[in-house]
């Protein structure tokens, strides 16, 4: 699945409960990934995706035991794309993955009062243009959450 793994906090949870922490994805490729991953808050499961992870696949199967309602993808970035390992997150494979994005923020028990999720795209330019705006109001209608990216070069990353 990934290259690296750590969890970050001794949250307890019985095994019929899903966990409900923040996650953040990073492409080990990012400049100062370790550190990235160091600096993540207690409260964050952070997974760095190899070169040759497919990214999509290992966010899918950890959303599936979980009840994230908050999720970071941190990777490289073009106007409307993102790169984890070797998958492309774009405006132009959307439909590629239209199976596995409506599944990433499930309600637990169809429970309609749950918080709205959120996914952050941590990348250069991905909401650049109208590619950009295109891909994330795209991207939020597969996923039920509220997206955000960055329209320039991002420069800083808070976990919280």
């Amino acid at each position: 699945m990934s290259s690296l793994f750590r969890e970050f906090s001794n949250y307890v949870r019985s095994p019929d409960e899903l966990d409900s922490r923040a996650i953040a994805f990073i492409d080990s490729r990012i400049a100062n990934c370790e550190n990235l991953i160091q600096q993540a808050a207690p409260e964050v499961r952070v997974f760095a995706v190899g070169l040759l992870a497919d990214g999509m696949q290992a966010i899918t199967k950890t959303l599936s035991s979980s009840f994230c309602r908050q999720l970071y993808l941190v990777a490289s970035g073009t106007p409307g794309c993102l790169y984890l390992g070797r998958s492309e997150l774009s405006r132009n494979t959307l439909i590629q993955y239209q199976t596995q994005l409506p599944s990433w923020f499930k309600p637990l028990d169809n429970n309609a009062d749950s918080e709205t999720p959120r996914l952050h795209l941590c990348g250069c330019n991905v909401a650049a243009g109208d590619v950009g705006a295109e891909f994330l109001a795209q991207l939020s209608l597969l996923t039920g959450a509220e997206v955000s990216a960055s329209k320039n070069i991002y420069s800083s990353l808070v976990f919280n």
